[in-house]
């Protein structure tokens, strides 16, 4: 499928690259900045589908959804976009691998789920390790609390660090 809507020469300008899908495992993702073009990749889908069902190649058009990126003029009514002759509905927000990804394109619901879970771990760790020597619970929190996936790519990252971990 990938190297189908990539030779379709539809999508977002990246430098000289049209980048228009993401992939991982079992998980895509197909963008375009048209609802014309968007429709046009979800075509170039659903014609592979078919052309791999010996492969079981299906799209699970009940998972699926749509996400428009707000820009500055709203848009009066949202388009249709059909993948498999089934009608996608819309949505604000989305989990890809893990991330929100929502149309404002803030990182705002995605830091206040990793600091929820930040703390909830760093809890967790005080809790079952109240007799555990302070070298052990250095160990425990360098493992478990410090690496949040993700997190170099937040633009607003800041504003909590401030409100939530130098309080």
């Amino acid at each position: 499928m990938g190297h189908s809507v990539h030779s379709a020469n539809i999508g977002c300008r990246l430098s000289n690259m049209i980048v228009n899908h993401l992939l991982f495992a079992d998980d895509a993702v197909v963008f375009a900045p048209s609802a014309k073009g968007l429709q046009q990749l979800l075509d170039i889908c659903s014609k592979f589908a078919v052309s791999h069902d010996s492969h079981r190649v299906v799209f699970n058009v009940v998972k699926s959804q749509c996400l428009i990126v707000k820009s500055k003029c709203d848009l009066i009514s949202r388009p249709s976009f059909q993948l498999c002759g089934a009608s996608l509905p819309y949505t604000d927000s989305y989990k890809y691998l893990g991330h929100i990804i929502n149309s404002g394109l803030t990182d705002d619901p995605d830091i206040m789920k990793q600091t929820r879970s930040l703390y909830a771990r760093a809890n967790m760790i005080i809790r079952k390790f109240s007799s555990a020597s302070l070298n052990t619970k250095l160990m425990l929190f360098r493992a478990y609390c410090t690496p949040i996936y993700g997190c170099q790519l937040w633009c607003s990252m800041y504003q909590y660090i401030h409100t939530y971990i130098f309080l």
